[in-house]
This record gives structure tokens, sequence and C-alpha cells, in this order.
């Protein structure tokens, strides 16, 4: 855009947004004392200049910078302003065509650090907009600029190392630090599994607990796709990079090339993994592919194609069977696997092999690469994306309050009142007809009733037995009645047999680093200084537990349930994990019959979701029958 051009465009917008503009400067002054922060910036042919904004934050900070375009220091377009130090730094010749264009308002590489596209470095990134600069595209690009705002993220905002949005936890990283994770665990044979999420893949983890699961046993998980970025705004989190496997990839190749390091391709329609296969050793000459397999074969042939994966010495595989498929086959046959690394890919092979064009640049940097895929292949994805995209976002939303309420009373009382936990909470899962939830609740709570009252009646003698050896075993009281946190955060009194010594609250905080349970949530120690004698004996085939037929009885415990947790634990909960509340504890559950204290705490909450997504009556009746000789074997309880 020339140089009069764009100062006339300045001089009308300066017209027209002259009032508030005044008022900017007025507000700047009685607020710093100053209109204007002056910067230091080099532009044009290496010429300083002052780049302008107004001294206070708010609205249109940068409106000074019309103040520029007029002078003509700038232009609406361009290159990046740069500091002297950054300009010194550019010492090589085919650095220095940077100082060639007029530093501009609005930038490619802005553009794209908006949208965590950074694939490419910044002058290569520049060489490329002044390679093709027209005035069409210069339009273009403040189009695509102004759109783009919808994807801007609060500078303040520190970026955490992971994130989390609807129950799955990823890595906040560039492309460029997830392609040397990647090469660093290939080159020192370091076995890593690392997967790519996108907002459908976060829709099918919000009900496939199998695949969010999988995805929790990934070394890592990267964030790929506009849909997370502003799941992250929503958030009011700050997301690095959009990692997605169809830019690493050909920067994989790039790096591969030059290393002994070898690719096998799995996955796709016949004749797809080896045309892609074809087509990048044609672009990387040095490029090894130490074999290719379709991923149409039988479940019967899965043995022959992990020994052909084997045999190949391949370094690195690439699994393209689409989510949750590929994330389910490689957890389950990873431990079979030879190559050093494994990366679920989804589609990526149709797009290198020519089979499905790509989406045009210019609408990836909007963010709208869903919409060509849609108009490519409307009657495979309409469904994901029309009915996907704002379901994902209304999940987010519902993420993003439960996390301000969570803040807002969590801010009032830290651990010690949970009250009104009951807002907080989603119906992650549940799928029920409302009806059928109110019949069903009504079942549970009358076999609760039922079998409590006669496990009383019946146990009524050995109760009392156990109560005297506990008496006479150690001083203290016979019972531990301890505060808890039930359904929708309402605390109650959990009744057990004491098995431990009466000061073991303040003895655990000595002990607290040598804690077993991995997760850091809750507390175990295969050999608890603190148990008595008696309390290692009835903990084994939970005889301890015995009493809280009692809470079952007056309906703060359910037979079935989630574990009851404490207060100083569920503050320490994770969205996710709080969903563990959303319906009443029990004193048995899945995880109880499948390894109790041997099962890590995320695992454990997988499985507690799992019931309460599938929770009915006879398989309460299932899991009840199952704990009886879990008792008696004692396995994990310690």
């Amino acid at each position: 855009m020339c140089r009069s051009v764009s100062q006339g465009i300045a001089l009308l917008l300066l017209i027209a947004v002259s009032l508030f503009f005044f008022y900017r400067m007025w507000q700047s002054k009685r607020v710093t004392g100053r209109f204007f922060k002056q910067q230091q910036r080099v532009g044009y042919q290496g010429k300083p200049f002052n780049y302008l904004v107004f001294n206070s934050d708010g609205l249109c900070k940068n409106l000074p910078l019309l103040l520029n375009v007029l002078s003509g220091d700038m232009r609406f377009t361009g290159v990046r302003p740069l500091s002297p130090e950054e300009a010194a730094k550019l010492t090589r010749t085919r650095d220095l065509i940077h100082f060639s264009a007029y530093p501009g308002i609005f930038t490619v590489y802005a553009l794209h650090q908006r949208l965590g596209i950074d694939y490419k470095t910044e002058l290569e990134t520049e060489r490329d907009y002044l390679n093709t600069e027209t005035f069409f595209s210069n339009l273009g690009l403040i189009l695509r600029s102004l759109f783009s705002l919808m994807f801007k993220q609060q500078s303040a905002t520190i970026a955490k190392p992971h994130l989390e949005i609807l129950g799955v936890r990823f890595s906040n990283t560039s492309l460029t630090a997830a392609l040397d994770d990647i090469m660093q665990c290939a080159q020192t044979h370091q076995k890593s599994l690392f997967s790519f999420v996108n907002a459908d893949c976060l829709n099918i983890a919000y009900q496939h607990w199998k695949y969010r699961h999988a995805l929790a046993q990934a070394d890592q998980v990267f964030a790929d796709g506009s849909g997370i970025r502003m799941a992250c705004r929503l958030l009011k989190e700050k997301l690095l990079g959009n990692v997605n496997g169809t830019d690493l990839f050909p920067k994989l190749c790039e790096r591969l090339a030059d290393t002994n390091l070898s690719l096998y391709l799995l996955g796709a329609k016949p004749g797809v993994a080896q045309a892609t296969a074809t087509a990048m050793q044609q672009r990387y000459p040095g490029l090894k592919i130490a074999g290719t397999q379709d991923g149409y074969f039988k479940p019967e042939k899965t043995s022959q194609v992990i020994e052909e994966i084997n045999q190949s010495g391949a370094s690195i595989l690439l699994v393209a069977m689409g989510a949750p498929r590929q994330e389910l086959w490689l957890a389950e046959h990873r431990a079979q696997l030879n190559p050093a690394v494994c990366i679920g890919v989804g589609g990526l092979f149709d797009f290198y092999s020519g089979r499905i064009p790509r989406a045009p640049l210019w609408m990836r940097e909007i963010g709208l690469e869903w919409f060509w895929r849609l108009l490519r292949e409307p009657t495979r994805v309409w469904k994901r994306y029309l009915i996907g995209n704002p379901l994902f976002l209304y999940r987010v939303l519902q993420q993003a309050r439960q996390q301000r309420s969570a803040e807002t009373i969590m801010t009032h009382d830290n651990t010690s009142s949970l009250r009104g936990l009951q807002y907080l909470f989603l119906d992650f899962n549940l799928r029920w007809d409302v009806q059928k939830i109110r019949a069903g609740l009504v079942l549970k709570r009358i076999f609760d009733i039922v079998a409590s009252v006669l496990g009383l009646i019946v146990l009524f003698i050995p109760l009392c037995f156990v109560a005297f050896l506990v008496y006479v075993d150690s001083k203290g009281d016979v019972f531990y009645i301890h505060e808890r946190v039930g359904k929708d955060g309402k605390r109650f009194k959990m009744w057990k047999f004491r098995s431990m010594v009466p000061d073991a609250e303040e003895q655990k905080a000595f002990l607290n680093q040598k804690n077993e349970m991995q997760g850091g949530v809750t507390f175990k120690m295969k050999q608890d200084p603190r148990v008595t004698a008696l309390g290692r004996r009835i903990r084994k085939n939970s005889i301890d537990e015995l009493p809280q037929l009692w809470n079952v009885l007056k309906g703060e415990m359910s037979l079935v349930g989630p574990r009851p947790a404490l207060a100083s634990e569920v503050a320490n909960y994770t969205p996710h994990q709080l969903q563990r509340l959303k319906v009443t504890p029990g004193i048995t559950c899945i995880w109880q019959v499948s390894g109790r204290s041997e099962i890590p705490f995320h695992q454990q909450v997988e499985l507690d979701l799992e019931y309460i997504a599938r929770q009915s009556f006879w398989l309460d009746v299932e899991l009840i029958l199952r704990t009886f000789p879990e008792m008696l074997r004692g396995r994990g309880a310690y």
C-alpha cells in the first residue's frame, strides 16, 4: 500500500475517531501524566523512529500508530517494527530484506502469532510476504488480522506448562519445541508416545472414557486447531502454539533427512501411506522410510503388522487411523512396538499423498480450516463441525463458569467450606432420560436402606466384638469419625473403626513426603507407622469400613459409589476430578474391586467416572458381589 494512500486513510480515520482519540489522550494524561508512550524502533532502510501508543492501558491503546502512518514512518501493512537490539542482530545479507519494507500496523507475523502458527521463522514469513505483496494481498491481510482478533489472548497472562480442557491435559508448547522433544526421544531411543487433540477429539474424549484414559497415558498431548485456541481464550489461559501434525510432519521429515533415523507410516486407505512416503522422499531426498502399511488390516493380522514394524528398524512410527482408534490401538500395543517414538496423526497422510487438498493459507490464518474441510467433505464431517463446534464451545463455557465459581468459593474459604459446590458441576457423560434417572435413584435408595438395615442386624454381634478388640488393642476412641465431602460438596461425618494411633493426623504432617500414591492428591503408605497391629488386620479385609452402613442408612453414603474424599483432597481436584462429587459416595465401586490402593489416583478418577456414566441397579449388584472376594483377598488394602 503506497505512502500517499496510507497517509490519506490514516488522516480520514483520525478525523473520524477524533473525539475518542482526544478522550484517550486526556485519560492517559490523567492516569500517568503523559499522553503517549514512545518506544524506539528501527524502520525502513534502518532509520530510527518513535513508535507511539497511549501511555495508559485501555481500549485502542495502539490507536496513535495512525500518527506514525501519517508521518510516513509506518504503513498499514508491512513488517514488524524492530527494537534497536533486534535490528543489530540482523547481520546476514539475506536478513537485511527486512529493512527494504516499511513497518506495518498489520503484519503477517503478528497474524501467525495470534493463531499460534509458528512453523516458519519470522524472516521466512516476511520473505514470503514481500515476494507476493500486492494491493489486494495487503487488503486481505488487514481483513484477516481484524477477524483474528477473536483469538487474541491477554498479553499479561502467564503461559502454564500444561493446560486442561474438558478433562484432557495437554502440553502448552510451540511447534518447534514439540519437534525438538520428538527428535530428542528418537535420537536417545527413549520410548515415548505423542498425541494431537483438536476440538473434535475433546468432544469424543468428553464421552469416551477409554479414549480419555489413553490420552492420559501419552507422554505429551499437543493442542491442534483454532477451536482449542478459542477455548483457551474463554478460559483465560495463554496457549503458546498451534501444534498440529499437518504442519509438524514436513518439519519432522526435514530433520530426519539429515539423520540415520527412519519413519514407518501406518494407516489411511490402501496406497495412501505409500503415496505419502513417495511424495516426502521426493521433497526430502535423504528421508528414510522404513515401511508403510494401510490401516484397513483385519484384527487377526495385528501381530503380523507389529512384527513388520519392529523388523523395519523404524525409529518413529506414525499411526493415521483417526481418533480415537489410533490412540486406543497405540495404548493397547505400545509395549509390543519397538520404535522409540509413536505418534497418532489422524488424517495427515491424506493431505501429503495429494488425496485431499489442504485449506489455503489465508483460511488457516483466520482459523477456518474446518470450514474448508466442511466444503470438501460435507456428508462426512457436517456433524463434527456444525454440531460439534458449538457443542464444544458450550462445554468450554460451562467449564469456565465452573472454574470461576470454584475460585470464588475457595477465595472465601480455602478448604474449610465447600458449601455451594452443588452449583459447580456439569452433567459430564450423563445421558439418561430424566424419568429413568429418578426411578433408578429411588430403587438405589430403597436397596441401600434394606441392605444397610439387614447388614447392621446380621453383623451386630461381630461389630460389637471388633469394637471390643479395638478398645483393648490401644488407647483411644473405638470409632474414627471424620468429616468427608459427599454429593455436591455437602459435608458429613463418616464412621470407621479406628485403625490408627490417636494422634495419626498430627503425625501425617511428617509423613507427607513418603506418600506412595501417584498424583499427590490422596495419601497412602504400605507400611504406615500410624496403623496399629489390629488396624492392619481389619484394614486388609476392609472390616474397618463396616460402620459406614450407618452412613448408608442415613443417606449420606450409598453401598456403591466413589469413595468419599477429604476436604483437603477436594481442594486439589481439577475440574475433571470434581465430577466424582456428582453422585452419592459409596463403600465400594469399580476401582475398589480392581486393585484398590494399587491403582494411581488419576486412574481411580477415570474408573469412578466410568461408574457414574454406567451406573444401574444391576451394576451395583455386580460390584457388591465382586467386593466380597476382594475383601477376603485383601489385594491393595493397606
